[in-house]
């Protein structure tokens, strides 16, 4: 039988290690409990593996089941990289670099530029002297002039790893959390710099094979500044009550409320009532710059509006994209519910023509 404390000594090998090394680690310590595979693998074989034995072994020790979920969580780490990363050179040269400290990652970079960098000793010295996470991306953005081989990729590796460290943050109770900029809902795990959530219009960052939408993230930050827009909201949301005529009750039950957040699947099959949508022209006359997108009333209806203001991240996994689905249900079933998104997306709107004179939509 293993003993808690080496079920310990795993979890710490594992929790900064590479995938191989991982499974070097189970190997050493829990090849009587399981057969753990050689060569090249992955975290969510090793995942699999360990969530195996512990059902099969019955493992109760809380020292296992903290390896189980953090192994789970590598294996969902894994996959988010894999749909960041969408360059496989630079998906292996995360697998080299995963779970390294800034610290341990200065003293890489180092080396790397000493052997392709110009012949400036003291440059890596910088480096490991403030190894920080904005001194490494200033560093290398420093020596992409000078023809760092692969900076690029490095520079992309760095900003998953970050985002992947700090993936939930302080704020974020649930499956997702609305981007910084605007309304949308964005999956917790998805960071962006500073501790801010941001959503695929408004992300400084490469999703996919598209560019970074740059000007929309600027944009964003100075449409976040203006202070027209909480009252707005709030003036909007009201109007948009007034249309229905009812109570709002819904959202003041707290045990339904507490599956909105973590289980949103679970709250749709137990959602307690529905509310219809105002007629197409009503709601269009209540946000005029929502019908301006949609000018054909036929096209102003519910699934299209949900699906239009609210699209699900590009990054979101299976599990978020489920309950980004369930969300989507509701909302078509429950005006209530998704009016403080429509009430923040066109107050968006409204300070984006107020700045720029014209709407920029998506972002």
């Amino acid at each position: 039988m293993v003993e808690a404390e080496e079920f310990k000594d795993v979890c710490d090998r594992v929790e900064r290690s590479t995938v191989n090394d991982a499974a070097k680690a189970l190997r050493e310590n829990l090849s009587g409990e399981m057969d753990v595979p050689v060569g090249e693998v992955s975290w969510k074989a090793l995942s699999d593996r360990v969530e195996t034995a512990s059902r099969e072994r019955k493992w109760k020790l809380k020292e296992a089941k903290h390896l189980v979920d953090l192994l789970r969580n590598r294996a969902k780490r894994e996959d988010w990289a894999r749909r960041f990363l969408d360059d496989e050179s630079a998906f292996k040269l995360y697998r080299k670099l995963e779970n390294r400290s800034p610290r341990e990652l200065a003293t890489f970079i180092a080396k790397k530029f000493q052997d392709e960098g110009p012949p400036l000793e003291r440059m890596p010295l910088i480096t490991l002297k403030g190894a920080t996470w904005d001194n490494l991306f200033n560093f290398i953005r420093a020596m992409k002039p000078w023809g760092l081989k692969d900076a690029g990729t490095l520079y992309s590796v760095l900003l998953f790893m970050r985002a992947a460290e700090r993936r939930k943050p302080i704020h974020a109770h649930g499956l997702f959390t609305r981007c910084s900029r605007c309304w949308r809902p964005v999956p917790s795990h998805f960071m962006g710099n500073g501790g801010h959530i941001l959503c695929q219009f408004h992300t400084y960052q490469k999703i996919g094979s598209s560019s970074p939408p740059k000007r929309a993230y600027e944009r964003g930050l100075e449409l976040a500044k203006a202070d027209s827009i909480g009252k707005r909201k709030k003036e909007l949301a009201d109007g948009l009550y007034g249309l229905v005529g009812r109570n709002n009750d819904l959202l003041q039950d707290p045990d339904w409320l507490s599956f909105w957040d973590t289980d949103p699947c679970k709250a749709e099959v137990i959602l307690p009532y529905v509310c219809q949508w105002p007629e197409p022209a009503m709601l269009s006359k209540a946000l005029p710059l929502l019908g301006s997108l949609l000018p054909r009333e036929e096209d102003f209806n519910p699934a299209k509006i949900v699906e239009m203001l609210t699209p699900t991240h590009p990054l979101a996994d299976p599990a978020e994209a489920e309950g980004m689905a369930a969300y989507h249900s509701m909302w078509r079933k429950n005006f209530f519910l998704f009016v403080p998104e429509l009430a923040h997306a066109e107050a968006w709107l409204e300070a984006c023509k107020g700045v720029y004179s014209r709407i920029y939509f998506p972002g």
